[in-house]
């Protein structure tokens, strides 16, 4: 087997191994009925949890180079545009979504949505802001594309590592916009080399989703006020 291939297996299996982890720690805690009945997404949220060890594991077996600087205001400055590109990425990309409508084919996007918006709040923010951006950016781009992208061109990578990206969300709606998304989180990792760049470009942009409708009929409640 090639250097090439031999990369790309690398690149490959810890994605197999997480998804194995989640499957059947999540399947195992549903048998446990009195977590269903506290919260639809705290299986799964533990289960992730679970996986952060040894993914970081995997992560860890290579070394990556930062492209910042030491100083603290080179790190402020790409801490700020990780968050801007974050917020901005979400709001763009949830237009184009509602312009072309993509929600009207997607029942399971109706499903999952309908599913979350009974959900325990506290736990869908500990999921959706935090632990799931933590995870994703070690799978998807600290270990996924960082492995592609030394056997392939870069820009094939960050393509194909997006791709993958969009359809782990299972659904033609939020597969679309995790692509577009993991494009722009796997460019602020590449510009940076830091993987903390993309989680806190990926917990503001989950952010901003999350709160943004809130944002949106903020206007209307203040002038209700009075």
């Amino acid at each position: 087997m090639g250097k090439k291939a031999v990369t790309i297996f690398e690149s490959i299996y810890p994605l197999i191994i997480y998804y194995a982890i989640i499957s059947l720690v999540t399947e195992g805690l549903l048998h446990f009925t009195v977590l269903k009945d506290i919260s639809y997404s705290l299986p799964q949220v533990i289960a992730k949890i679970i996986c952060i060890p040894a993914m970081l594991y995997f992560y860890n077996m290579s070394k990556h180079k930062s492209r910042l600087g030491k100083s603290a205001i080179e790190k402020v400055k790409a801490a700020f545009i990780a968050i801007i590109a974050g917020v901005t990425s979400c709001i763009v990309f949830n237009f184009l979504i509602e312009v072309i409508n993509l929600k009207a084919y997607s029942p399971m996007y109706r499903k999952v949505i309908s599913a979350m918006g009974s959900d325990v709040l506290i736990i869908q923010i500990i999921g959706a802001i935090i632990i799931a951006p933590i995870i994703e950016e070690i799978v998807f781009r600290g270990i996924f594309y960082y492995k592609l992208r030394q056997a392939i061109p870069t820009v094939l990578a960050i393509l194909i590592s997006a791709v993958v990206f969009g359809i782990a969300h299972f659904n033609i709606v939020q597969g679309v916009y995790a692509a577009l998304l993991g494009v722009v989180f796997a460019l602020i990792y590449e510009k940076t080399g830091e993987l903390w760049t993309a989680v806190l470009a990926h917990m503001a942009a989950n952010t901003f989703a999350f709160f943004g409708p809130a944002l949106y009929n903020l206007p209307e409640k203040i002038l209700k006020l009075f």
